[in-house]
């Protein structure tokens, strides 16, 4: 029997997991940790942490048919100050949640504490496409539906499409294959996939890279459609973490996490995207040392690190000429650019005591599903817009744009929309870029925030000229 936590060097203060293996049946298992909190558990798997740096154990007592077995792990646990790692000294607060972000990272992702200390010399310098590959940058903060209610987390390289006789067809025109190049001398943490099976044959392989050039900054890039001979081989040597099924009748759908770790050079061809997969390949960033976006209500983002927390532009990574190759190309898919700053587009649009931002409805269990959400934000590329974003519950699904009003009650900017006790009124407005159902919103949206938590919602039919009152509204809260 062995106990695995993720990596030999832990932070104090930072979550430590541990997990076991073992061949045969275990029918109670207790856990030990001297010194730590907890300093005891139960079952497959334990979390603690330490507050002194210095060599802790965890123990384990496995027990069967066949009797018990023990086992033990040693960690070593670094203070925060021993660590060198650059970040705030004026705040100690956040200097700490900072490293417990870095040792929870490391515990998921064993090689990112080797990685060396983020500094000029370990930004990003190649962009990982051909200039000529991609027509348009899409910023964060898009909004589609039914997959982004809410702003997007991730830039996209919308990838060139030649058109034959049969025009814009998908099928028969699908987004040329581009090469993914390694922009930087990075590590792959991770390779995560979907196999998808339609009427019983293979349909499709999707695949995303997490990788890192050093120990603050991730990056993922989303939507890889084949991977190198290198990468394959390591993945196929590579048990996954994880595991999920879903799908239907016709369709079925296998989705996989494998931890790997894999030093990769500059300008490398780590695989290819585009064709039948993906019309764009989409790249996230985060910053583990930045303080933690400040949405509304935080735990709606809650995931196994966070990482929703700490979404950064993913051209920040770049050095200043590779960003500038890139940022220039930042626009819409109607090829509107994007020149408001931040260029780059912002994903958190919160306004706490305002209806501006991310809203949610339904029971809540540390998950939502688009059909929960709603944003009232403003558009990805003219940040002068306001933009409704709707995945259902009050209405059918749907993103709508319209320039907004200083004052009055009708189409009101969202961020001067607070418990006021008035009714607000939205109505008319511009058709989004794409997949819109109506070219204006049908009726009109009824709004009025309760609390700072809460607001009521409901769509109707006719015009904002006529009495304002509800009659069934939706609750949303944040």
């Amino acid at each position: 029997m062995s106990i695995e936590c993720g990596t030999p060097t832990a932070v104090a203060l930072a979550p430590i997991y541990c997990g076991f293996k073992f061949k045969g049946s275990v029918e109670r298992a207790r856990w030990s940790a001297p010194g730590g909190s907890p300093s005891q558990g139960n079952g497959s798997n334990f979390q603690t942490s330490f507050l002194t740096g210095g060599g802790h154990t965890v123990h384990l007592e496995a027990c069967g048919r066949l009797g018990c077995v023990t086992a033990s792990r040693e960690i070593l646990v670094v203070a925060p100050a021993d660590l060198g790692v650059n970040g705030p000294t004026t705040d100690a607060s956040n200097s700490r949640e900072a490293e417990a972000r870095r040792g929870e990272a490391n515990g998921k992702w064993s090689g990112l504490y080797s990685l060396p200390q983020c500094s000029q010399s370990t930004l990003l310098t190649l962009p990982p496409l051909e200039q000529d590959a991609y027509e348009v940058i899409i910023p964060l903060g898009l909004l589609t539906t039914p997959q982004h209610i809410l702003p997007t987390s991730h830039i996209y390289y919308h990838l060139k499409r030649k058109f034959g006789d049969s025009g814009g067809d998908r099928e028969a025109n699908p987004p040329a294959v581009a090469q993914v190049r390694a922009p930087g001398n990075i590590r792959i943490l991770e390779i995560n996939y979907t196999v998808a099976n339609k009427d019983g044959e293979l349909w499709y392989r999707d695949y995303d890279l997490v990788f890192a050039p050093c120990r603050d900054r991730l990056f993922e890039f989303i939507h890889v459609s084949t991977l190198n001979p290198e990468l394959t081989r390591l993945l196929e040597s590579a048990e996954p973490s994880q595991c999920d099924e879903y799908g239907s009748v016709e369709s079925q759908y296998r989705y996989c996490q494998t931890s790997v770790q894999l030093d990769i050079t500059t300008g490398t061809v780590l695989g290819t995207t585009g064709g039948t997969v993906s019309a764009a390949l989409d790249l996230e960033a985060y910053d583990l040392s930045a303080p933690p976006l400040a949405f509304a209500n935080p735990d709606r983002y809650f995931s196994d690190l966070d990482l929703r927390l700490h979404v950064t532009c993913p051209l920040d990574g770049f050095t200043p000429q590779a960003r500038a190759e890139q940022i220039g190309r930042m626009g819409g898919y109607d090829g509107r650019p994007r020149t408001h700053a931040p260029v780059c587009g912002r994903v958190m649009q919160d306004v706490p005591g305002t209806v501006q931002g991310n809203w949610f409805t339904g029971s809540f269990d540390g998950h939502t599903n688009w059909e929960q959400e709603m944003a009232l934000v403003h558009d990805h590329i003219d940040p002068t817009l306001a933009a409704i974003s709707i995945g259902g519950s009050v209405m059918d699904m749907g993103v709508w744009l319209f320039p907004p009003e200083q004052r009055g009650l009708i189409n009101r900017e969202f961020s001067q929309v607070k418990p006021d006790g008035r009714i607000y009124c939205y109505q008319g407005g511009l058709s989004s870029e794409f997949g819109q159902k109506y070219p204006e919103f049908p009726g009109r949206l009824l709004i009025r925030m309760e609390t700072e938590e809460s607001m009521s919602v409901e769509r109707q039919d006719g015009s904002c000229e006529n009495g304002l009152g509800f009659s069934d509204p939706v609750v949303y809260q944040r």
